[in-house]
């Protein structure tokens, strides 16, 4: 077998019968030449009587695990990294879908790349290829804090989030693959070989956290971890948690300072926990400095809106960003040859309500020419 899909279900088997359709529809070249084969093994966590029952609509070829139980999204994984056969071995989110080749590409860097434990893909947020999502950061309690204290102040933010924006750009405008710190569990390859070295996931990550564990771990082996632009998926992100939101926020925090415990020390873990809660706390007797004055207000929004400069429209590079934060430490791009973008349809739909900031970035200069500041109801 040349390569295994993992696919963790949980409460989602709608996005998994679509992103299995994607993967079914992949042609890979087997090493030895000709047509490679491809198996797929969806796990499903527990998953409610009713989201089981639309898994029986799978394709004969699928093998079906089920769960009693929600073991957590790293257990499940591992269960189907035991039974898996093939010589690579890619984990994918129900919630994704496959451009065409994406897998032959990333299959192609690691057979040519031995140094490269594993890779992932460029991901958009949209099948219309809208809005870039961004390449996630490498978590630390560095990143941890300086993100914190990026929420206290505009200019603070500026300057704690300048390289952050830099090495965005880089990535979203890469054309040939590039080495990256760590790469998301929604889409990466990796190979047997590197596998039984590095070792499976931590069983003690619920949710989140799991993947920045394992390439952590991969690095520390020696190898580099690789980002793959020619290979690009749709990640319509975070749908399967959002069936459980509380709960998966719970996750999150307890993945989080497993992490930082094990990868840091519990008492690097604990000053960084102190820390990233301070914001939360003075903002009890202090409200952070958010830019209203540098922001237009587009109040509250039932449709979605849509922006442009109010100078200089003709032909030039630009950049809209979208955040659920002023500082914009972590957002969604769109790359427009006009200051002009309005919100497709299908990402409005499945964007959660609450305030959104978009700011518009000329790529000549790198000047922010405008923010806007909308709350989705």
């Amino acid at each position: 077998m040349d390569l295994s899909i993992i696919i963790v279900n949980y409460h989602s088997a709608f996005y998994t019968l679509r992103a299995i359709a994607s993967v079914l529809a992949q042609e890979i070249d087997s090493e030895g030449g000709g047509r490679g084969t491809v198996e797929v093994l969806v796990i499903d966590n527990g998953s409610p009587p009713e989201d089981q029952a639309r898994l029986d609509s799978l394709p004969e070829s699928v093998r079906l695990i089920l769960n009693d139980t929600n073991r957590g999204f790293a257990a499940a994984v591992n269960q189907g990294l035991r039974e898996a056969q093939g010589n690579f071995l890619c984990l994918l989110n129900p919630d994704t879908h496959l451009f065409p080749d994406a897998l032959q590409r990333l299959m192609e860097h690691l057979r040519l790349h031995p140094d490269v434990a594993a890779c992932g893909p460029r991901a958009w947020l949209d099948e219309e290829r809208t809005f870039l999502l961004p390449v996630i950061r490498a978590p630390s309690p560095g990143s941890m804090i300086l993100e914190s204290l990026a929420r206290l102040n505009y200019r603070l933010a500026r300057t704690v989030c300048a390289s952050w924006h830099r090495r965005d750009l880089t990535l979203w405008c890469a054309s040939v693959p590039m080495t990256v710190e760590t790469l998301s569990g929604a889409c990466l390859m990796t190979r047997r070989t590197i596998l039984d070295q590095v070792g499976e996931f931590d069983p003690a990550y619920p949710l989140y956290y799991e993947d920045a564990d394992w390439c952590r771990r991969a690095r520390h082996h020696g190898y580099r971890l690789a980002y793959v632009p020619s290979a690009k998926i749709v990640h319509y992100h975070n749908q399967s948690a959002q069936t459980a939101s509380a709960q998966s926020r719970q996750w999150m925090m307890q993945s989080r300072n497993n992490y930082l415990r094990k990868q840091f020390g519990r008492c690097r873990a604990a000053l960084c926990g102190a820390l990233c809660a301070a914001p939360g706390a003075l903002a009890r007797f202090w409200h952070p400095a958010s830019p209203r004055y540098l922001y237009h207000d587009l109040g509250s929004l039932q449709e979605p809106p849509r922006f442009g400069a109010t100078h200089s429209v003709g032909e030039r590079q630009v950049l809209f960003e979208i955040s659920r934060h002023w500082n914009f430490a972590l957002k969604i791009a769109a790359f427009r040859t006009t200051p002009e973008l309005c919100i497709p349809a299908p990402v409005w739909k499945r964007l959660e309500p609450g305030r959104y900031y978009t700011r518009l970035v000329d790529l000549a200069t790198l000047r922010e020419e405008m923010i806007w500041s909308w709350q989705k109801v």
